[in-house]
């Protein structure tokens, strides 16, 4: 849930409060707008639970003369987060402007795109035909997300309901009830156990693409997916099938609520391929400033040293790594163990 605000338009002011209602019951009290010339900013709030914990939080961010400035994730009250709003606002209409964070938000091909040149002269370069197999080998996939079996909830500022400790059926439970069978996949739950969402993926590697189709096609029609999905006891499912060693995904179809689809455009091969490839030279590469540039992240969202321990984790299983920095990243592994 976020409450987008902007906190004051292009313009100049007198100075004065301003409240914003956020459905019936929220009221947010942000002193936005103070004394002089504007260039325009926002703020937003986010509610949020800890992937980790059930701890829930407010999550408060400012952007600042279309520069997004910084966030931070530590209040329990929707007060506090507006207070650091309004405090971190006064500061930067007192900055000049090439004072502000320089770098602009850019989806996923601005951002290839503006790392393009530099590292194509890495020495850590991966091209795409690089990461072409010998043979190309499918196999196929089915993702389900399920509603939770048990669960707590509270009522926050808003008169919204917000569930926690909430419980998920296991893998096993989950292929019983829509009738998969678990000794023809590898399951994994992607972000982490009980949670929402599993992935089935078939242990046999298929070598004719339209054998692979086939085959997520069948494997879906005889589940109960559907039948489980109609019940409401998952939240939605989708099937195709994918490259074993590249990862490329063909989404066959899924069953969604409107507004909820699990199926986005999808991209064409040879663009992942593309990207796969800056991915691989930015990890290998150990810059720090292009990885985070790559992944959109801020310093408060991830610290240098965390996003070394990434690269040199991914360093250590690259094929395009030569043994010698291989060994300095598993020293460096060592002594950091914790990413510290």
């Amino acid at each position: 849930m976020v409450v987008h605000i902007r906190a004051a338009t292009p313009g100049t002011y007198s100075g004065d409060h301003v409240w914003y209602t956020f459905r019936r019951l929220c009221l947010v009290h942000i002193r936005a707008i103070m004394p002089g010339i504007h260039s325009g900013g926002y703020a937003w709030y986010i509610l949020a639970r800890s992937m980790t914990t059930d701890w829930i939080y407010w999550s408060a961010s400012i952007e600042h003369q279309g520069k997004h400035w910084k966030s931070t994730h530590k209040y329990e009250k929707l007060e506090d987060a507006v207070n650091w709003v309004e405090n971190e606002l006064l500061v930067l209409e007192h900055l000049p402007v090439n004072e502000a964070c320089t770098r602009p938000k850019m989806d996923i091909k601005e951002r290839i795109n503006h790392l393009k040149n530099k590292l194509e002269q890495s020495p850590y370069r991966v091209t795409p035909s690089d990461l072409e197999p010998k043979v190309i080998a499918y196999q196929v996939f089915i993702d389900i997300e399920t509603s939770p079996i048990s669960f707590e909830s509270f009522e926050n500022e808003f008169g919204e309901t917000h569930k926690y400790s909430e419980k998920f059926l296991s893998p096993i439970k989950l292929t019983a009830l829509v009738k998969l069978d678990p000794d023809l996949f590898k399951i994994e739950q992607p972000i982490g156990e009980n949670t929402k969402w599993c992935r089935f993926v078939t242990l046999t590697n298929f070598y004719q693409e339209g054998l692979a189709s086939s085959e997520a096609q069948l494997l879906w029609d005889q589940s109960k997916i559907l039948q489980q999905y109609k019940s409401k006891t998952l939240i939605r499912a989708r099937y195709g099938y994918k490259e074993t060693e590249t990862g490329y995904s063909i989404i066959l179809g899924e069953c969604a609520d409107v507004g909820n689809s699990w199926v986005k455009q999808q991209e064409n091969r040879q663009e992942y391929m593309e990207r796969l490839a800056y991915r691989q030279t930015i990890f290998n590469s150990l810059d720090v400033n292009d990885l985070r540039l790559y992944l959109d992240l801020e310093p408060d969202e991830m610290s240098d040293t965390d996003l070394l321990k990434l690269m040199h984790e991914a360093r250590v299983e690259s094929p395009f790594v030569s043994e010698e920095d291989k060994k300095i990243s598993r020293y460096w592994l060592i002594e950091h163990p914790s990413g510290k």
